[in-house]
């Protein structure tokens, strides 16, 4: 089976990467004259999983390409100054599961059906009685190891409790050096300047090689060209528009630490802004942060002006129209990573639907999964992040310019607080079908997002529980007393990185 994928960058090499281990033969074509877009990303869980998926060993990658690991996403002024929340990574269980093993070990203590009763339940109930108040400091053990910047190797229990902040750049090159090319990819370096397609199949394309021209023909064509989708453009790919949305312009840049010690830290911080919101994510060497904004409120004059005079610095703008392919897969064409389609960088998104696509796109092309199948997967995927990302916007209580003031009276008279509440009753939108590559927010998140965002939960449904108030109250209560006093012992997120990475 051959297979040529166009573009290289994070997604062209991760994609390269998971396809040649399976043995797959692979061509990556790509462009000396193609900016890479990656600036330091905030990933989820499951590109840790892909990692390992590669048979790479965290602390090998992640000293090599300058990772850190991060806890969670944390939220900052969101609702109004001084409001905080932490997103991070623990998942809700059957009560059952719960309280015998109170955290889950494997993939299967995740599996349930629409009728069980989850931890999130027990939450939901306690936080309308006014028992507990705040998730973050409740449901997630990572907890006190953000708010007291302590390391938390070998402490927090569950499977996928951490994610990282990596360098897309020096990610993709590590993966292009240490696995596809080991394994046999071939790496072309030129130009596309003719793509033929008979009906909707690419029979060949043409690289321009220095002076000359190389014909490729190949079984397979993976599209990683980014924003300008080379070979679902010339397919005739339908585009579906997501011209509602808030966010279509970033200015980004890499900065310097001035004191690392108290400027990296363990979490990506996701910091609101009078239009738009600002992101801050450490590296080993460096912080990337960035500003996302809307044009239709801001001019890109005004937001640039905003970014240096809070950051000092020059940045580069990023503009696109956030969008998803209809068919991430045609005949034997399939778009991965920006190719089948961008919101926008909020919740760490972005490298998550690389990792789904080159996942989904191997399983595709050795059989195991239908090109229906794949597309399905993706539309959905890219949906899902859609909704969650856009109220995130809509029913924020904050009025502090006329962005937020139009975003939250669209919140009400769409009801978006209907589709939160939807969205977490929804018995497809579960923590293993998240696992298996079906959708990055599933339900234990929209939850979340309702108790932190203030909407009222009063008239949510609660499920029947075998167990009383006082056994789930002590539940959540210890999961906060117990690594409060972990987190205490523990020494500063920098020194046991440094200590750690040197094992």
């Amino acid at each position: 089976m051959q297979v040529v994928i166009v573009g290289g960058g994070t997604a062209g090499w991760m994609t390269a990467g998971l396809m040649s281990q399976r043995g797959i033969k692979v061509t990556l074509v790509e462009s000396e004259n193609e900016p890479i877009i990656g600036v330091g990303e905030s990933i989820t869980p499951h590109v840790d999983a892909f990692m390992k998926l590669l048979g790479l060993e965290e602390s090998e990658w992640m000293e090599n390409t300058g990772a850190i690991h991060k806890l969670a996403n944390k939220f900052i002024d969101w609702q109004y100054p001084g409001h905080t929340e932490y997103f991070s990574f623990t998942y809700p269980l059957k009560e059952e599961v719960a309280f015998s093993k109170r955290f889950g070990t494997s993939p299967d203590d995740y599996e349930r059906n629409e009728h069980d009763t989850l931890t999130t339940d027990h939450f939901l109930e306690l936080y309308n009685k006014s028992k507990l108040d705040k998730f973050d400091k409740y449901f997630n053990p990572q907890f006190h190891f953000m708010e007291q910047d302590k390391f938390h190797m070998g402490q927090l229990p569950g499977i996928h409790p951490t994610a990282n902040h990596i360098d897309a750049d020096k990610t993709g090159q590590y993966i292009k050096n240490k696995i596809a090319i080991p394994n046999g990819t071939t790496h072309i370096i030129g130009d596309v300047t003719n793509v033929s397609v008979n009906n909707d199949t690419v029979t060949y394309i043409d690289v321009k090689i220095n002076d000359k021209i190389q014909r490729i023909y190949s079984d397979w064509f993976i599209d990683c060209t980014g924003f300008k989708k080379i070979l679902m453009t010339e397919l005739g790919a339908q585009v579906v528009k997501f011209d509602d949305y808030p966010i279509n312009s970033a200015l980004v840049c890499r900065i310097p630490y001035k004191d690392k010690d108290t400027e990296l830290k363990n979490y990506t911080q996701t910091i609101a802004e009078d239009y738009g919101w600002t992101f801050k994510i450490g590296l080993d060497s460096r912080i990337g942060t960035g500003f996302c904004y809307s044009d239709k409120f801001i001019s890109d004059e005004d937001a640039r002006q905003f970014f240096i005079d809070k950051h000092g610095a020059e940045p580069r703008s990023i503009k696109w129209t956030p969008q998803r392919l209809n068919t991430p897969i045609i005949g034997n064409t399939i778009a991965i990573g920006l190719s089948a389609g961008f919101i926008e960088p909020l919740e760490a998104n972005a490298l998550y639907s690389i990792c789904q696509g080159a996942s989904l796109a191997t399983e595709t092309i050795v059989g195991k999964i239908s090109a229906d199948e794949y597309n399905e997967k993706v539309r959905s995927s890219y949906d899902n992040i859609y909704k969650f990302l856009l109220v995130h916007y809509t029913l924020t209580s904050s009025n502090r310019s006329e962005f937020w003031k139009s975003l939250n009276d669209r919140g009400i008279k769409e009801n978006h607080a209907e589709l939160v509440k939807q969205e977490y009753f929804n018995p497809n939108n579960s923590i293993a079908e998240a696992f298996n590559w079906g959708f990055l927010f599933p339900d234990y998140m929209w939850l979340q997002f309702a108790i932190s965002w203030g909407l009222d939960t009063s008239n949510w449904d609660l499920k029947p529980s075998k167990f009383n108030e006082t056994d789930k109250l002590t539940y959540f209560t210890t999961i906060e007393k117990e690594f409060l006093d972990i987190a205490n012992k523990q020494d500063s997120y920098i020194n046991g990185y440094k200590e750690w990475i040197k094992q």
